[in-house]
């Protein structure tokens, strides 16, 4: 992988990329990929030549990973055109990939044409009043039986608005801060929905051991934890395996799965 993320970087310096484009790279290049690969392939079901969509995708850098992982066509979709002109000229060229705007949360795609969605800490910055479009457009252009996998940081137990202006690494505005309730809007754009987690989390909440003592502001531990439903979460890692895939702090990997 290493191979490929370094032609990708030296694409970019030889066609005159912009600078995010080129520190994305190099992170890259440093071997940002490869927890990205080992989270996807635990998590998801074999792909097996099948067209992600990677929504929210930036310039595309996890389109490598994704066809190593044996995605056959990954399509790229984002609303910012520095990230698409320069995922297309450098990334596209190297992989194949495809890169689609979206403009207010529609898809210029056919119905019925992807069988895997990757939704990776994307929708805390949709507007609110696009984000129920959001979600049925990735259902109107997912096959039957496709799959969404959609992680997204849970701080606490109900989704409301941030109470003061909350921006993320790339000073990109964040309109929710998403709680177990997300579900029920899933739900109600057509997906059969599985809340994936490890089971030392599993095990804690039952144990109601809901403050480890979490002091940083992003996450309401107290309050998460003890409005969740065991029984509604589904175990996908064990504690040796969530140590050695890197899921901790357990509270960290929380994965909507979400079938049509």
């Amino acid at each position: 992988m290493k191979e490929i993320y370094t032609e990708i970087l030296e694409l970019g310096r030889e066609g005159g990329a912009g600078s995010k484009f080129i520190r994305m790279s190099e992170h890259y290049v440093a071997g940002a990929w490869q927890g990205s690969s080992e989270k996807l392939s635990f998590f998801s079901r074999p792909f097996n030549g099948g067209t992600m969509l990677d929504y929210g995708s930036k310039f595309g850098h996890l389109a490598p990973v994704l066809k190593s992982l044996g995605v056959g066509q990954v399509i790229n979709v984002d609303v910012d055109d520095e990230y698409l002109r320069d995922g297309e000229r450098f990334i596209g060229a190297a992989t194949g990939a495809r890169f689609v705007k979206s403009d207010d949360c529609y898809l210029e795609l056919e119905s019925d044409s992807v069988d895997f969605v990757l939704m990776k800490e994307v929708i805390s910055h949709i507007n609110p009043a696009l984000l129920f479009t959001c979600f049925q457009e990735v259902a109107r252009v997912m096959k039957p039986g496709g799959h969404v996998f959609l992680q997204i940081p849970l701080p606490q137990s109900k989704t409301a608005p941030p109470t003061e202006p909350e921006y993320h690494g790339d000073n990109t505005l964040v309109y929710w801060r998403f709680g177990w309730d997300l579900r029920d809007q899933l739900e109600a754009a057509g997906f059969d929905v599985t809340c994936l987690v490890t089971q030392p989390l599993i095990d804690r909440i039952r144990r109601k051991d809901f403050d480890t003592g979490w002091t940083a502001p992003d996450i309401d531990e107290v309050d998460l934890l003890s409005q969740a439903d065991p029984d509604s979460l589904t175990a996908v890692a064990d504690d040796r395996e969530a140590r050695r895939y890197g899921f901790e702090p357990d509270l960290h990997f929380i994965v909507w799965q979400c079938n049509r």
